[in-house]
């Protein structure tokens, strides 16, 4: 899959988001992508986002996996 519609029911913050990906997507359809996933940085827009920022109706996040060998 290359998009992911998901809902919440109140405000979250990236890191809620990732953790919820993570044990809920990563977990049962895509064990593979978990090493990458764990690298990966996470934008809005052109902006990589932090762990703090909170999620808006309607936001698109982009999942940026690492590459050139970065961590």
């Amino acid at each position: 899959r290359s998009e992911i519609d998901i809902c919440f029911d109140k405000k979250i913050n990236l890191k809620s988001l990732k953790e919820h990906i993570y044990n809920n997507i990563l977990i049962n359809d895509m064990k593979f992508l978990r090493p990458v996933f764990e690298k990966s940085h996470f934008s809005n827009n052109n902006t990589i986002l932090s762990c703090n920022y909170i999620l808006n109706d309607k936001d698109i996040i982009y999942i940026l996996p690492p590459f050139s060998g970065g961590n």
